[in-house]
């Protein structure tokens, strides 16, 4: 996260200007509050959105269910419903963000288009199902600055396949492809997804 984030600060102009950062699926506010820390060190001005249901998943649909693994647990039960938004923001206000901080409650398609029209720097999307993942990009794709960042973290998650069937179905017709990146976390190794937004200047500097 703390590559990625970097990344896209390279990409695009200097750090006095405001970039504005996105993460939906928040959870717990853990992968937040470790972004947030990152966009603070690099001494960039970053105003972040945070966009989850703070209920767990949201319905499955047909396509979701026709791709999960036999037997995976979100088609038995709830899953990531052990939060509240409540709970997040408190977890998150030791970050002092202030007004820099703004966290929605609901799904995506009601969501996004309350939000302000911006351009984004920095997007991570941590959103599990088939749907969400095209709404998210329908909307922050076009949105993203030249050599803005969008972070896939369930690409390579083989437990949510109809992730990476829905990220492959938006870039059919995109110049960009998905770089893969590796590390660890608590749980051990983790691959995620990134996407560079291409213009000309982009295209220049990734074949350099």
């Amino acid at each position: 996260m703390a590559i990625s984030l970097r990344l896209a600060l390279g990409y695009v102009s200097g750090k006095k200007e405001t970039h504005y950062a996105a993460e939906l699926g928040v959870y717990r506010g853990r992968s937040l509050q470790v972004l947030m820390s990152e966009g603070m060190a690099t001494g960039a001005n970053f105003n972040w959105i945070g966009i989850d249901t703070f209920s767990g998943l949201p319905p499955l649909g047909e396509k979701d269910r026709e791709l999960a693994p036999e037997n995976s647990p979100y088609l038995l039960r709830p899953m990531y419903d052990d939060t509240t938004l409540r709970e997040v923001e408190a977890f998150l206000e030791p970050m002092g963000m202030g007004d820099r901080l703004k966290l929605y409650e609901g799904l995506l398609a009601d969501v996004l288009p309350s939000l302000p029209e911006r351009m984004y720097t920095f997007v991570n999307i941590s959103i599990k199902t088939y749907e969400a993942h095209l709404q998210a990009l329908e909307y922050f794709y076009p949105r993203m600055r030249e050599g803005g960042v969008i972070v896939l973290d369930d690409v390579y998650n083989r437990r949510f396949p109809m992730a990476e069937m829905a990220v492959n179905e938006f870039l059919a017709d995109k110049p960009e492809q998905i770089f893969q990146l590796t590390g660890s976390d608590n749980v051990g190794l983790v691959k995620r997804g990134l996407l560079v937004k291409h213009g000309p200047d982009t295209i220049a500097r990734i074949k350099r």
